[in-house]
């Protein structure tokens, strides 16, 4: 089980990586093969503030999303009131998920562009252990999170049922294959990382990964991330993830028109020797 401490933070320091767990703001390190010293987007902690941009930026981010496309674009929903209740209520459930990570200081975004990038860092956490937090207001979190997830479950048409089982079981499989058991405990995981089309091109979303790449790597612990849309393969792969496994949706399903879905489990391994040391010369893990 981990538990965050206070917080991370980042600044630029000369171009070396140096951060303290008081809060003071730290630098992102060049990647070994870049000349020069590292002058790119500087990656900070979002704040409540901000999750009125973030929520904007996740919706233009994902609008063409394939497996949002897929579990959605049914025919038994198409012009119905519960479809669009449907997709309400998951902006809700995201917007409560991201206010969470905002006070676990595990959403990051760009400090010359709040909410216009952003990247959610999950920690591992067994999924069949009681879940326990003495934190009233998570505690609250939690059960308004829960409530809504079965309110879904009463707005799913019988495809869209049938589509999110097919999405649930290939999943599973698909990461089973690659980390079978209880290793994805051994992993962090990218729960989501999306700019702000109007923002893109200023390497805002390399910034933000080589942040998450510096943090596991001085916890020592390899991660992994799903990627719905194949063009973003390139990226992911320039940041250290390979393909480690992956699943198609809708090839064979009937109702599904359009081309398979091809659905990626990627995976980066730690990486001592790429960057400097996250914390300076303070060894003291946030995470404990």
């Amino acid at each position: 089980m981990f538990k965050l401490k206070p917080f991370w933070s980042v600044e630029r320091d000369g171009g070396q990586c140096r951060v303290r767990p008081s809060g003071t703001r730290m630098a992102l390190p060049e990647q070994p093969a870049m000349s020069g010293k590292y002058n790119g987007p500087v990656v900070v902690h979002a704040k409540f503030r901000h999750l009125r941009k973030v929520m904007l930026t996740n919706k233009r981010a994902f609008v063409h999303d394939p497996m949002m496309d897929y579990l959605y674009s049914t025919d038994d929903a198409r012009g119905s009131f519960r479809s669009a209740l449907l997709k309400r209520v998951h902006a809700t459930i995201t917007f409560f998920a991201l206010w969470r990570a905002v006070r676990q200081k595990l959403l990051f975004t760009i400090e010359e562009a709040p909410g216009s990038a952003f990247v959610n860092l999950v920690l591992p956490i067994d999924p069949s252990a009681p879940l326990q937090t003495h934190d009233a207001i998570d505690r609250a979190i939690l059960r308004v999170l829960q409530l809504l997830l079965r309110l879904t479950d009463t707005l799913l048409t019988p495809q869209q049922m049938a589509r999110r089982a097919e999405i649930s079981s290939k999943a599973e499989k698909a990461r089973e294959s690659v980390l079978p058991g209880d290793e994805h405990l051994k992993y962090f995981y990218i729960g989501g990382i999306a700019t702000d089309p109007e923002s893109q091109g200023h390497g805002y979303g390399t910034a933000l990964m080589r942040a998450m790449n510096a943090i596991a790597d001085e916890e020592g612990k390899p991660s992994y991330l799903d990627s719905s849309n194949v063009i973003n393969t390139g990226f992911y792969n320039s940041v250290g993830y390979k393909t480690a496994a992956e699943y198609v949706l809708g090839d064979d399903n009937p109702d599904w028109k359009k081309q398979g879905i091809v659905v990626r489990v990627m995976i980066r391994a730690v990486d001592m020797n790429q960057y400097d040391s996250f914390y300076g010369d303070e060894k003291a893990s946030p995470l404990v």
